[in-house]
């Protein structure tokens, strides 16, 4: 049987059917007119229908490219395509393209850099502190003007993100996330 519902089919013996854990799979198997049954008297399997293999080679196939794209959304999430392929200052352009796509503040990119590529995880953090300000820009401190910079002086790199939005009142006291607010002790325990 090989973990198989039935056993007599090649789905079955392969034991595909039941190493389907994804989603809910093996749920929609049973609902297939191609799906194995299996009673106290006779073991049958309907998949020699090849109607009904096509079907769930069909399916399997489908599941399998939606794996595949999610997959790489998740893959794309990590580190974008747009790094690997043109590098850190494209990266950022594609940042503001998708920024000025859903309207909002008006973004300059200034970028007087000599370098070619960085590593891999340089341009990784870079991307993502430009897409957190931009993101802040837009929403929280609702700028209408954003400026991002990404500079070089000598072998050292630096980005800032500057905006013009509402920010804190002068004076306002609030609790820094990097330091303990009252009632809470700093040091070893």
């Amino acid at each position: 049987m090989n973990g198989g519902c039935c056993g007599p089919c090649s789905i079955c013996t392969s034991g595909i059917g039941s190493s389907w854990p994804m989603r809910s799979t093996t749920a929609s198997l049973s609902n297939w007119p191609g799906r194995c049954t299996s009673s106290s008297r006779s073991s049958t399997c309907a998949t020699r229908d090849p109607d009904a293999a096509q079907e769930i080679f069909d399916e399997a196939i489908r599941l399998l490219r939606d794996a595949m794209v999610e997959t790489r959304r998740l893959i794309g999430g990590l580190r974008p395509p747009i790094l690997d392929e043109s590098g850190i200052v494209d990266g950022i352009n594609y940042l503001i393209s998708e920024q000025s796509q859903h309207g909002g503040a008006n973004i300059e990119f200034i970028h007087p850099t000599e370098f070619g590529r960085l590593a891999p995880s340089l341009e990784s953090t870079i991307f993502r502190i430009v897409q957190e300000g931009l993101t802040n820009a837009a929403g929280t401190v609702k700028s209408e003007k954003v400026r991002v910079e990404l500079g070089q002086t000598g072998d050292r790199v630096h980005v800032e993100v500057r905006d013009w939005g509402i920010g804190f009142r002068s004076g306002a006291s609030r609790t820094s996330p990097f330091r303990p607010s009252k009632g809470f002790a700093s040091g070893p325990g």
